[in-house]
């Protein structure tokens, strides 16, 4: 958590807000102020999200954070792994499903009458 801090004082220099909070947790936390003269620094990394879909069962994401640095925001994606069984089942969610019968044969008696 201290890593991830110090990135983020690092990418965003004149954020007085960070500023603060680092000198504050300097002058009151001899433990943190130990960690921070370590001077690691880390971005995480790919976090694994499961999710049991009602139509393809288990699907596996890896969880990507980008920032975006010129507004602060975070950009959260989720992606298959090339070649996965999720990448497959999302291969197969986005085939066209046909229309049922029934519906083919009510617009052909719409427009004929």
């Amino acid at each position: 958590m201290i890593a991830d801090l110090r990135a983020s004082y690092a990418r965003y220099p004149a954020d007085r807000g960070i500023g603060e909070l680092v000198t504050e947790l300097l002058g009151t936390s001899p433990q943190f102020a130990e960690m921070w003269q370590e001077h690691e620094v880390a971005t995480r990394h790919p976090i694994v999200k499961r999710v049991d879909h009602p139509l393809t069962g288990p699907l596996e994401f890896e969880c990507r954070v980008l920032h975006i640095p010129e507004t602060g925001q975070r950009l959260i994606v989720y992606c298959a792994a090339p070649g996965s069984p999720t990448q497959a089942a999302f291969r197969r969610l986005a085939r066209p499903i046909p229309a049922p019968a029934y519906w083919a044969h009510e617009t052909t008696l719409e427009g004929s009458g």
